[in-house]
């Protein structure tokens, strides 16, 4: 019996490009030895950076859904940090 993210794995294993997410469970997939046991339970392992995202967390954070607003006022300030960027280069060309 095999999980979430197995499939994802054996993709990556064939040098198959895959997408972050996709990534993410094919990491869990292998922590977790393909969840070969046919335990799909958390894997209760807090240190890990990947364990918010585990497919099997049940106390998963909820991913932010950003407004129309909040995506304008994000693209705002990195444009702004494009156009320091851009000066800048052009200073360190001169």
């Amino acid at each position: 019996m095999t999980g979430i993210g197995t499939s994802f794995r054996q993709m990556h294993l064939a040098r198959k490009r895959l997408q972050p997410k996709q990534m993410i469970l094919a990491k869990c997939a292998e922590c977790m030895a393909d969840y070969t046991d046919g335990g799909r339970a958390d894997c209760n392992i807090d240190d890990c950076p990947l364990h918010p995202l585990m497919p099997y967390n049940k106390n998963k954070i909820l991913m932010r859904h950003h407004t129309a607003d909040s995506k304008k006022a994000k693209a705002k300030i990195l444009m702004k940090a494009r156009e320091v960027q851009r000066k800048k280069r052009g200073r360190a060309s001169n």
